[in-house]
């Protein structure tokens, strides 16, 4: 048999703490409307990347900091028949962790932490609510995001130098996203059947730090349906699912080694017939 090489200890030791306050008012304006504000301050801990092959080269990142405040509204309306939420937020982050892929040797890639941005976003979120027959109730939500670098100089591959990257756009950070989804149920014959419809709509985002146009995913409407009859201990579903036949890939970039991705699931078909017993 062959000799496993001997492992390498290598001891890597750094320590971080931070107090998270949080402070929220929240005022009744009658039985059926709440209103509220809050500001919060979190903490993302500093550490080391544990994935690298070469551990000498591990250096520690500093935690990330966020300062969000929130105001909104919670509201029920036609005896809860029809729930109404709103807020708006806006949020602060100094420090912010960014992970960077780079080759360090012909074949070895390294992930690099960096603390290198100040990020301010504000938004909005809307969340509705309704039952609106004894058989039909509907669910929406929408939202709305502004996030932008305010400070982001840091080297974004391994031969680069330092620059100003506060013309990128953050990751995964759609700017209008929206929602709805609709469930009937009914008794029929001797069982109960049961539909549901749900509708998914996001804004293009980046995916690559650099904003790598590989990394781009253009906007997305996603539909499923669900159909299904219940009687006895028996049940049959028929579904559908990414009906808008949405394909798309995401995608990691290692430069100048290599880039990597896996395309989603198109549009799908399936009948599932169980038992329970």
């Amino acid at each position: 048999t062959m000799e496993q090489p001997p492992l390498t200890l290598t001891n890597l030791e750094d320590d971080w703490s931070e107090v998270s306050p949080k402070l929220s008012l929240s005022y009744d304006l009658n039985e059926d409307i709440m209103l509220f504000a809050s500001y919060a301050e979190g903490f993302k801990s500093g550490g080391y990347f544990g994935r690298n092959t070469d551990f000498t080269r591990a250096e520690s990142y500093d935690p990330e900091y966020v300062d969000t405040f929130d105001l909104g509204m919670k509201s029920s309306w036609l005896n809860n028949r029809i729930i109404f939420n709103a807020s708006l937020f806006y949020s602060e982050y100094s420090d912010k962790q960014e992970e960077i892929l780079i080759e360090i040797a012909p074949g070895e890639v390294a992930t690099n932490v960096v603390n290198a941005a100040t990020v301010e976003l504000y938004g909005l979120e809307l969340e509705l609510q309704a039952q609106l027959t004894e058989a039909l109730s509907l669910r929406a939500s929408y939202g709305y995001l502004d996030a932008e670098y305010d400070e982001f100089d840091a080297a974004l591959c391994a031969t680069c130098p330092v620059t100003d990257n506060t013309n990128l756009i953050l990751r995964n950070a759609p700017e209008n996203t929206f929602g709805f989804s609709t469930t009937y149920t009914r008794s029929l014959g001797p069982g109960e059947f049961s539909g549901f419809l749900s509708y998914r709509y996001q804004d293009e985002i980046e995916t690559i730090l650099n904003n790598d146009p590989l990394g781009r995913i253009d906007s997305l409407e996603n539909l499923d349906l669900t159909l299904s009859y219940a009687w006895s201990n028996y049940r049959i579903t028929a579904f559908g699912r990414n009906l808008t036949d949405e394909i798309y890939a995401r995608r990691v970039r290692i430069e100048p080694l290599v880039t990597f991705g896996q395309y989603t699931q198109g549009t799908n078909y399936g009948v599932e017939l169980s038992l329970s017993f």
